[in-house]
């Protein structure tokens, strides 16, 4: 048996593929479900399909969620080695067992979902990390010290790499929809009522608004405050957390 039989340990990946998360890896890395969809051996590197999309592979790094996570080789990345040769032992191939993607992104619903299985303090703990995606412009959260992120961690929405905290794929096109649904869920922000010459608070994203009805040379007027008719405001209707009901119940008293 040649050394490269005898060995896992390559390019930058030395001392660190004993472990039995590593070995697990390597496992999976030489079944037919791990064929690689293109390889391309000058470049060592090579395309992957798994559940969660399509990953680009070379020896040093991966786009999966579990290289994201865990810094350490992947199962696409033990493929590729094997792939080159750097791996021995062989490895099973047959693209017509490769994984396809899952259908992409979860629902806003069933992310909701989620959301109110975190008490409040996990809600605002979210909303912080979410707001660095959606309005920040940051593709990684930088934890805060003092910060409890267990709740959140535990909650399946995110995930914590050596650099801080992530969200998983499927929520990327849900981000900022969960953003506001939360900032509308618990925050409120203050108005200045020029007429009454002092600040009023009023949930967060809320609109005013103003009907005049007229008939029968009676007049009548209606002033309040509402969401905007989205899909974000319905997901709050169908729970009872629409909490400009409430305020607008309370102003009229």
């Amino acid at each position: 048996m040649d050394n490269k039989s005898q060995t896992i340990d390559f390019g930058k990946w030395v001392g660190v593929n004993g472990s039995a998360d590593q070995l697990k890896r390597l496992k999976s890395a030489r079944t037919a479900e791990c064929t690689p969809l293109e390889l391309y051996a000058d470049e060592q590197r090579a395309i992957f399909s798994g559940s969660h999309g399509v990953y680009s592979t070379s020896l040093e790094e991966c786009t999966c969620v579990d290289f994201k996570r865990r810094k350490l080789p992947c199962k696409h990345i033990y493929r590729l080695a094997i792939e080159l040769g750097l791996i021995g032992g062989g490895a099973s191939k047959d693209k017509s067992r490769i994984v396809a993607p899952a259908e992409p992104g979860m629902s806003f619903t069933a992310a909701v979902d989620k959301v109110e299985q975190l008490s409040l303090n996990g809600q605002k703990v979210l909303r912080e990390i979410l707001l660095d995606f959606a309005y920040r412009s940051k593709d990684i959260h930088k934890k805060i010290a003092g910060c409890d992120y267990s709740e959140v961690l535990n909650s399946g929405l995110v995930e914590e790499t050596p650099d801080g905290i992530i969200t998983i794929d499927e929520l990327k096109s849900e981000r900022r929809n969960l953003c506001i649904y939360l900032g509308r869920r618990n925050e409120d922000e203050d108005y200045y009522d020029p007429v009454k010459e002092e600040f009023l608070s009023f949930p967060k994203g809320a609109q005013h608004y103003a009907t005049i009805d007229i008939g029968l040379g009676v007049s009548s007027s209606k002033f309040g405050i509402e969401f905007p008719d989205d899909k974000i405001t319905a997901e709050l209707d169908k729970r009872g957390l629409n909490r400009c009901h409430a305020y607008n119940a309370s102003r009229r008293k």
